[in-house]
């Protein structure tokens, strides 16, 4: 791609039915890089994310820039819904898959005991772990996650975290996540940026300096620990601000 920037935008105002959502908001991701979106509920981060899949703000929204590289594959998790209903499993990852030996992921995401169940036949950790599996067979430019892991019981979150991770730095997808789980973030993200409420805008805007792809010790670290103070301090304390 001749540009680094794949979603470049700029004071963006964007509004749903008369709406204000956000307010003179910048975003760019690059290449590889990985943001982490954090906020209220109903500050609008789904719907910036559905704005970015659809490369358009609205009509009723206002922005000096909203350009999105016309080349990107994008891969979505969505809050719900990711997977085709009609397909089984085993369907779905054949779907989706672009050359990509999924057998390894099967193993990894423990899914191979449920590869001919239909969706509506998965536990909510079992539909969360092939959403995610399948986030990444196409290797994708870009990953949007839209709070993909809050089904996971702690047992498989880390380990399946530290395995996708790998993969996104494998093929040098870019990545952004909206979640109101901050380890989650810490530990994906190399920036996170922190909304206020809509009409929101950036808050604060946090590094994790911790070159990827980093180990499940990580989350044990000073750094860990004081990047999750930041955010929490960012909000005043106010832990129901990101909640």
């Amino acid at each position: 791609m001749a540009s680094s920037k794949l979603i470049d935008i700029k004071l963006l105002n964007l509004s749903v039915n008369d709406l204000e959502l956000t307010y003179n908001l910048s975003l760019c991701l690059k290449k590889g890089e990985r943001i982490g979106i954090t906020g209220p509920s109903g500050c609008g981060k789904s719907t910036l994310v559905k704005s970015i899949l659809s490369e358009s703000a609205g009509s009723n929204s206002t922005y000096e820039k909203f350009k999105i590289d016309p080349k990107i594959k994008f891969s979505y998790i969505p809050q719900s819904s990711g997977l085709l209903p009609w397909f089984s499993l085993r369907k779905n990852f054949e779907l989706f898959n672009c050359g990509f030996k999924y057998e390894d992921l099967i193993s990894e995401f423990k899914l191979g005991a449920v590869l001919n169940s239909f969706p509506s036949q998965l536990s909510g950790g079992e539909y969360q772990r092939a959403t995610v599996a399948l986030s990444i067979v196409n290797k994708p430019d870009v990953v949007i996650a839209d709070e993909p892991l809050t089904e996971l019981d702690i047992a498989n979150k880390w380990r399946i975290l530290h395995y996708w991770s790998t993969l996104i730095h494998k093929y040098t997808s870019s990545l952004l996540l909206v979640s109101h789980d901050l380890e989650t973030l810490i530990y994906l993200c190399d920036r996170i940026l922190i909304l206020s409420d809509k009409p929101s805008t950036i808050i604060k805007e946090i590094d994790v300096r911790t070159k990827q792809v980093r180990s499940i010790d990580f989350i044990l670290s000073d750094e860990f620990l004081r990047t999750k103070k930041a955010i929490l301090e960012s909000t005043n304390g106010k832990t129901d601000h990101i909640i």
